[in-house]
């Protein structure tokens, strides 16, 4: 065994101590029962090598010890450790039904080559390009930014026609909180703000949601402001586009056809009595009267179909203004014994 590597040895930015089972990195500390820093010690041994699974029982439970079901509980615990996963391993790769290998070489405690080796690990590597974002506060400042920049463009909105503000406010607003969204970000990346002070940010910090917007408030309130004389100038030499007010024509206001001075419309006749015959008689009239009308010349006759779509005992006014005539003819059929008595009115529709 490698004295060198009992002292204490790095896998990555993890620090593994074997005489105490310690276990610590920039996620946390964790601790590793004595059988699993044993196993990992022998794979230490042998890096990028294939260790047979009998070989690693023999090496750590002794001949004839220890079980296949031991070896994989170890191995978990190693890997959960390690925050090491099986379906994607940086550390420990697993080979089915033969063994497992180390892929990362340790570098022991006070090596000078090995400490240079873990600082660059750390710096290339941090974790993910995720993980630096939250940890230089860029996630926090935008997701902060876009509820912030909403707000005010709500507000602006509701408050420009109370106020009688010019109409060119609320897209000015709208540009500049887009325009401050990559100013923002920026300021958030590069910079980070800490006891009054505006400081470069090493990206050394927690990724702690609110440590990232404690660090980075700031940048909100300095892009949106560096957007809005942005958008300032912009205004003053060229202008934003105002919106046009398009009228629109409700139904009252809809501009109605001239009525015909001769035309007529024939409307249903009612059947007073809702006798069966009686309304067979008195659609019959009308179909009679509507016909004749229609033959003579130079007056114009609504049709059928449109003058019998009115309810009965339409106003003038309606049948006025759904058929544009000047008369419309309307009636009643009523049976009474032997008798049929027939109403005709021909009444003017401007007057009713």
């Amino acid at each position: 065994m490698q004295h060198s590597l009992l002292k204490g040895f790095y896998l990555r930015d993890l620090l593994i101590e074997p005489a105490s089972g310690a276990v610590s990195g920039p996620n946390g500390n964790g601790h590793l029962p004595p059988k699993a820093v044993a196993l990992l010690l022998y794979l230490a041994e042998q890096p990028f090598t294939l260790v047979e699974r009998d070989e690693l029982l023999e090496a750590v439970w002794g001949p004839g010890k220890g079980s296949q079901e031991a070896l994989s509980h170890t191995i978990s615990e190693i890997r959960n450790c390690l925050d090491d996963h099986p379906d994607d391993p940086k550390l420990i790769q697993t080979l089915p039904k033969r063994g497992y290998r180390l892929l990362e070489e340790p570098r022991p405690v006070g090596d000078v080559h090995s400490t240079q080796s873990i600082n660059m690990t750390v710096t290339h590597d941090e974790r993910s390009f995720l993980n630096t974002l939250m940890r230089r506060g860029v996630i926090q400042a935008g997701i902060a930014y876009g509820i912030f920049s909403w707000v005010i463009i709500q507000v602006v909105d509701s408050i420009t026609p109370m106020l009688g503000l010019p109409a060119w406010i609320p897209p000015f607003i709208i540009y500049a909180a887009i325009g401050g969204m990559p100013i923002v970000l920026i300021l958030a990346w590069l910079l980070e703000q800490s006891d009054g002070r505006w400081l470069v940010d090493r990206g050394k910090q927690s990724g702690k949601i609110i440590s990232g917007l404690e660090r980075n408030y700031l940048a909100i309130l300095a892009g949106f402001s560096i957007a809005l004389l942005g958008a300032a100038g912009y205004q003053v030499f060229v202008g934003f586009p105002v919106p046009t007010t398009t009228e629109i024509v409700t139904a009252d206001e809809e501009v109605l056809l001239p009525v015909n001075v001769n035309s007529v419309a024939v409307l249903r006749f009612l059947n007073i009595n809702n006798d069966p015959t009686a309304q067979v008689f008195s659609d019959g009239l009308g179909e009679d009267v509507l016909d004749r009308l229609a033959r003579v010349p130079g007056l114009a006759v609504a049709s059928r179909g449109d003058s019998w779509s009115l309810p009965d005992n339409a106003s003038s006014d309606l049948v006025r203004k759904r058929l544009r005539v000047a008369y419309h003819l309307e009636g009643s059929v009523r049976l009474i014994g032997d008798d049929l008595r027939v109403v005709v009115q021909l009444i003017e529709t401007a007057t009713g």
